[in-house]
């Protein structure tokens, strides 16, 4: 399994289990790699919406800044329709 591959299986394992440390170890990691938004694209949006509330404003806002500021736009637009989503559901 390819490291990429293997991040994202931890990434995604824990954020179901909603271990802010452990996703902040391997959104770091992403980051090092220059793949963060790669990581982020390849969340559904629930996702992106569930992570960004698992780490809290503050811990989000730094990886976002970590991010070229047209993707971390991008990422923001995604997480207004994943609320807007939630919102219609």
């Amino acid at each position: 399994m390819s490291a990429e591959v293997e991040l994202r299986t931890l990434l995604l394992d824990a954020l179901e289990k909603r271990d802010r440390e452990l996703l902040e170890d391997i959104l770091w990691q992403f980051a090092a790699q220059r793949r963060l938004h790669a990581a982020f694209q390849q969340l559904e949006p629930a996702e992106l919406a569930r992570l960004a509330e698992v780490l809290g404003d503050e811990a989000f806002g730094e990886f976002l800044a970590e991010l070229e500021p047209g993707d971390a736009a991008e990422v923001v637009e995604r997480l207004s329709s994943a609320e807007a989503a939630d919102v219609l559901e």
